[in-house]
């Protein structure tokens, strides 16, 4: 058991309750087998896979992988890949126009900001036009996003 204990820095409100606390602490523990590694090595070790939740979460609330569309092996199999296909795309998307390549936000975030928008699409001459609100939220977001996109070199 490797048992880590880190200064709290600030004092908010906590989502999930702990076991005990101590003032001005908190408490981490970690029970593996690997015995040839240091603590802070172990710590280093399993801290890096601590996301793997936040991505099943992405993943049940974004993308509805918590549902089989059939009782079918192989249309549940396509299924998962075209949804992970939509999740790299989303991913290249959020890299690329939005310049999140660190910490990358959820699929909500990104539907609140970029797609439910109040807007027209109207049609002048032989062009179809956009039109959006003049003044909402997330505007200068969305007009970053738009000039990265333009900045894009297309391949023909």
């Amino acid at each position: 058991m490797v048992v880590i204990r880190e200064e709290q820095r600030n004092q908010r409100a906590k989502k999930q309750p702990t076991l005990f606390e101590l003032m001005g602490y908190n408490y981490q523990v970690i029970v593996t087998n690997i015995e040839w590694m240091s603590p802070e090595e172990v710590w280093r070790f399993y801290n890096g896979r601590a996301n793997a939740e936040n991505m099943i979460k992405e993943g049940i609330l974004s993308y509805s992988l918590d549902v089989n569309i059939s009782h079918f092996y192989g249309a549940n199999v396509a299924h998962f890949q075209l949804v992970m296909l939509a999740h790299n795309l989303m991913n290249l998307f959020k890299e690329l126009l939005l310049g999140q390549k660190d910490k990358k936000r959820m699929g909500k975030w990104i539907r609140q900001r970029f797609l439910l928008i109040a807007g027209r699409l109207v049609r002048s001459g032989r062009k179809f036009i956009l039109k959006l609100q003049e003044e909402w939220a997330y505007k200068e977001e969305y007009n970053e996003a738009e000039r990265r996109l333009e900045a894009l070199v297309w391949v023909t």
